[in-house]
């Protein structure tokens, strides 16, 4: 019996390492964001003077990246670009986007990167094009005033939280292009804090046995991506799960900020995948409110991950959709015992070729989805270093 359980609990495992990235992924994330970071801090730089502050944001930064469907997919990874100013009225968003942008055209230019660097809503956007598709969206701000850290606390987020709380620019913001104290509020380095806080003694026994295993030098130096918690790995499980089911319909979908938070609610420490898998199935809707803000960003309050289920047709029923489907398809990945019926399971479900014998083999196939791919613009040919050898 206890073999039984074990083999099926290896299904999900394998499904993991069919989707997950290798850390040397990871490792080229850190050296595109410590390279940007180096340029904008030297000597003639035009932000030196403000002490640029880059640190990476998002799914690179939870460890949560997961190979794409559409092998012809780049990654994309966020990075945050602070400056300290003093307070908000010493610039507008317009020049401190504008100021970030100029540095960012010269970093490309220098760096040999054919593509010019592109200007996004609330970033700009580097394009790389070496053995590792990359393009880094680089997002400029400034530390939010003492006043709006204030507001959040005293709306129950924890000061630790509160105080890395960033102002960004906006395009779309109706103060842009004038001197004013009302800036997007954000705090992607506050969210991270707040999820690896869920880890609990999980997280800390991972981090210690790396630093046993001479893996790092020090608890600090131990990066989230490297932990490998129950935790994460159940999210980039359940994030593939959404992304085959609403493979034709990709603007449909949960957002993974949802699904983020929501599970990380819901898991309660437990130490191994399946475990964890199945009670973030079983417990994480009910942490979706039924006022607004329906799935509260834990470290801003006022903000609602939900917000546009109230104005998107369809994508609050797709989310309760979705999450009954993943509870079916875990239930019945777990309740299979016909190999054949595993493998056509995995691969509909998460495009991942199970060995028939996973007690046997670690042989994993990963399937490219050819009857719907994901849509992507055709940039052209980007080498972007001489002869074709890329740059740090």
């Amino acid at each position: 019996m206890a073999a039984l359980i074990n083999e099926k609990a290896n299904r999900i495992q394998k499904i993991l390492e069919g989707i997950d990235i290798p850390r040397s992924y990871y490792e080229r994330a850190v050296d595109r964001y410590k390279s940007l970071s180096d340029w904008f801090c030297r000597e003639e730089s035009e932000i030196a003077q403000f002490k640029p502050v880059v640190y990476v944001q998002g799914s690179f930064r939870l460890g949560l990246v997961n190979r794409p469907i559409n092998p012809d997919e780049e990654y994309d990874l966020d990075v945050v670009c602070q400056l300290i100013l003093r307070k908000k009225a010493d610039i507008t968003q317009q020049e401190l986007k504008a100021m970030v942008g100029r540095e960012v055209k010269a970093y490309a230019k220098t760096h040999g990167i054919i593509e010019p660097a592109t200007e996004r809503n609330r970033c700009w956007r580097i394009d790389y094009a070496d053995e590792v598709a990359f393009h880094i969206d680089i997002l400029p701000c400034i530390p939010e005033d003492p006043a709006v850290i204030e507001n959040l606390v005293a709306l129950g987020v924890d000061r630790r939280l509160a105080q890395t709380a960033i102002a960004l620019t906006c395009k779309e913001h109706a103060d842009f292009q004038v001197v004013s104290n009302r800036w997007p509020v954000s705090n992607p380095a506050g969210y991270a804090l707040w999820f690896e806080d869920r880890f609990g003694t999980v997280g800390a026994m991972r981090r210690q046995l790396l630093v046993e295993g001479g893996v790092y030098k020090s608890i600090g130096a131990v990066p989230t991506y490297a932990l490998k918690t129950p935790l994460q790995e159940s999210i980039q499980i359940l994030k593939r799960h959404r992304d085959f089911m609403f493979i034709k319909r990709p603007d449909l979908k949960p957002i993974s900020m949802i699904i983020t938070t929501l599970a990380a609610h819901a898991y309660q420490g437990e130490v191994n995948l399946a475990d964890a898998l199945i009670g973030i199935l079983d417990r994480m809707g009910q942490f979706v409110a039924q006022a607004r803000p329906r799935i509260p960003n834990p470290v801003n309050p006022g903000e609602d991950f939900a917000d546009k289920w109230h104005s998107v047709a369809g994508l609050e029923e797709n989310f309760w959709n979705w999450l009954d489907q993943a509870r079916r398809d875990f239930d019945r990945l777990s309740s299979l015992d016909d190999s054949a019926d595993v493998r056509k399971l995995s691969e509909s479900k998460f495009g991942v070729s199970l060995p028939e014998e996973t007690r046997r083999s670690s042989a994993i196939t990963v399937i490219a989805q050819r009857t719907a791919p994901i849509a992507t613009a055709d940039r052209g040919p980007k080498p972007w270093g001489k002869n074709g050898v890329s740059k740090p």
